[in-house]
């Protein structure tokens, strides 16, 4: 909040019930399988103007490659939670 980021969770599979979106935090849900949100962020990162300026969470080490190829930025899930907590 205090830094004007944008956050977006890309989750695989459907939109449980009751859940809840944080005014925070856009969440969108990925249908069609494992690494079905995967997908999603890859195609996010491809179409984006600018995907020097994007920072990608995860600790999955394939989808890390793959949006670092197209030019975003990647950190570990742990240490993007320790800066949370900090």
């Amino acid at each position: 909040r205090r830094r004007g980021d944008r956050v977006s969770l890309v989750l695989d599979g459907r939109r449980p019930r009751g859940w809840r979106d944080e005014e925070l935090v856009q969440t969108s849900f990925a249908e069609g399988g494992p690494d079905a949100a995967d997908e999603v962020i890859v195609a996010r990162v491809e179409s984006d103007p600018h995907p020097e300026a994007l920072r990608v969470v995860t600790s999955d080490r394939r989808l890390g490659k793959r949006v670092r190829a197209l030019g975003a930025e990647t950190v570990g899930a742990s240490k993007f939670r320790g800066r949370l907590e900090g």
